[in-house]
């Protein structure tokens, strides 16, 4: 499930429609069971707010990601590289 949402989304994304591709993001949140992918699923709502620039937004989710436990490396670099784009 949390697959195809990121495709769905990448594809509003592509087609420049954020607001769809984040609406997908969120369903598949409220639907997600895999620590995980929900993560991964955060780090991809943040991506496209920043592209959107809801800023205030990405910035809120991406320092809640940051305070969780054991994010797997490769996602908290994801984070990293968002809030810095955030400073840019």
């Amino acid at each position: 499930h949390e697959a195809a949402s990121k495709i769905m989304a990448d594809i509003s994304f592509r087609e420049n429609d954020l607001i769809s591709a984040i609406d997908f993001i969120d369903l598949s949140i409220r639907n997600c069971n895999s620590l995980f992918n929900c993560r991964s699923l955060e780090l991809k709502k943040a991506y496209y707010l920043i592209e959107n620039g809801d800023l205030s937004a990405a910035n809120e989710l991406l320092l809640a990601f940051k305070d969780q436990k054991n994010i797997d490396l490769g996602q908290r670099k994801i984070a990293e590289e968002l809030i810095g784009k955030l400073s840019s």
